[in-house]
């Protein structure tokens, strides 16, 4: 089950964020923008490799499975990095031990409200570029 979005009120109150490892609860405190860009930095350099290693030489078959079980097996490693990268006072070897990879997978849910939060205005700023006629830099005049 997902978590549910996060309220207005939530968000104006800085409201932790609440997950779930072993049956037990914990909350991971929001984080500042200076220390969401740093990870949401992270975040796209340790999923990079992933992707780089998938996308290998998809020429050679071998590679292009090996590609694939790398990501498989390496994709819950980094995503339980990346957690504990945000809430970096979870007792990791305690959650690592109890809890299961679908609590894992809502806790980064949860993390990813928060870290990525312009996913709406993104959409729509490249909705209005998308309906805007841009000059290529070649049809510019020169004077």
């Amino acid at each position: 089950m997902p978590l549910a979005p996060r309220t207005d009120d939530d968000k104006l109150s800085l409201a932790p964020i609440k997950v779930q490892f072993g049956g037990k609860p914990y909350e991971i405190p929001i984080r500042t923008m200076n220390k969401a860009r740093a990870w949401r930095e992270q975040f796209v350099s340790s999923l990079s490799t992933i992707g780089t290693k998938l996308q290998g030489d998809v020429a050679n078959l071998d590679n292009f499975i090996g590609g694939f079980a790398f990501a498989f097996l390496r994709f819950p490693e980094k995503l339980a990095d990346l957690v504990f990268a945000y809430g970096p006072d979870l007792p990791r070897e305690v959650i690592e031990g109890e809890g299961t990879d679908e609590e894992l997978a809502m806790a980064f849910s949860g993390i990813m409200q928060v870290a990525f939060p312009f996913r709406a205005e993104l959409t729509m700023v490249n909705q209005v570029l998308m309906s805007v006629e841009i000059p290529l830099p070649s049809a510019r005049p020169t004077n």
